[in-house]
């Protein structure tokens, strides 16, 4: 794992880092490689978070990005991969930084509450228990997304996670894994 993510020094390292007026998806990759899975798994949670999470199969497709990212962390990879084809993608930065302005208070809050915790729990068996969970998480994803903002828990669980991975804290890591049975239970007995 690596050092502690600052949310809000993360975006404005992504921000310097890219020049032009392009943010190409390679070069994000290149911005926050050296931080690990967890800012991958923090990334593609947010968008089934996120009112995009309502679009039918964008939670779908986000899970197989996560079973992808997550399928990385437990074969034991130092550092995420991705396709040439999905390197080439890229935005526009201005929207970027219209997005980063809007997220700016929210990250800066969420750097105060997140903190390196419990390290015991933060270490190679665990990462990979994590992979195994946010797997079986992002699987349930297509299905649950059925029903309008249900994939929300799943991808909420993953995200808690991802920022507890990113930051070496254990007390987060725990609390997604409570999340996610929590969640999963509520859903399940929902639907049944």
């Amino acid at each position: 794992m690596s050092n502690k993510t600052n949310l809000t020094e993360l975006l404005d390292t992504i921000h310097d880092d890219i020049g032009g007026d392009d943010i190409n998806v390679g070069e994000l990759v290149t911005a926050i490689n050296s931080r690990g899975f967890g800012p991958f798994l923090l990334g593609a949670s947010m968008i089934t978070i996120l009112p995009t999470g309502a679009i039918p199969g964008v939670p779908a497709i986000t899970g197989l990005i996560i079973v992808f990212i997550a399928g990385q962390m437990l074969m034991g990879r130092a550092k995420p991969w991705l396709p040439k084809r999905i390197k080439n993608l890229s935005f526009k930065k201005d929207k970027f930084e219209k997005g980063r302005d809007i997220v700016r208070p929210y990250t800066k809050k969420i750097d105060k509450f997140v903190k390196p915790r419990i390290p015991f729990i933060t270490n190679e068996v665990t990462e990979r228990l994590i992979a195994v969970i946010c797997i079986l998480l992002a699987a349930s994803m297509p299905i649950v997304g059925l029903v309008p903002f249900a994939a929300m828990v799943p991808a909420l669980a993953i995200g808690i996670m991802g920022l507890g991975l990113s930051n070496y804290d254990g007390a987060l890591i725990l609390g997604g894994v409570v999340f996610a049975i929590a969640g999963i239970s509520a859903l399940a007995m929902f639907v049944l």
